[in-house]
């Protein structure tokens, strides 16, 4: 999950908006958030007991939480891109999206 993360990262130094889909353990989300040049990191989940559970791995993910440039939406990721997500320079999904 760290890799989701960096890997874009890697790729777009300069981005400044991403998007990922699903918090899973919010690793990917905190990666994102290491970078200076971030400035704002959507994770969009659909189910918000993921967000809870996510919160027991405090000790690897917190600026998931608590980083002011992170904003979980709880929405369907289809449903966030189709008309209220705006633009991000790195989307990121550790699943494969159907479609």
């Amino acid at each position: 999950m760290v890799l989701t993360g960096a890997l874009p990262l890697a790729h777009l130094p300069q981005a400044r908006r991403a998007a990922v889909i699903g918090i899973g353990t919010g690793l990917t989300t905190h990666t994102l958030l290491a970078s200076h040049a971030i400035e704002r990191v959507d994770t969009i989940e659909i189910e918000p007991a993921m967000a809870e559970a996510a919160r027991r791995f405090a000790g690897r993910n917190a600026a998931a939480f608590a980083d002011p440039r992170s904003n979980i939406v709880f929405e369907d990721a289809k449903t966030h891109f189709s008309g209220r997500g705006g633009r991000y320079d790195v989307i990121v999904s550790s699943r494969r999206i159907p479609g």
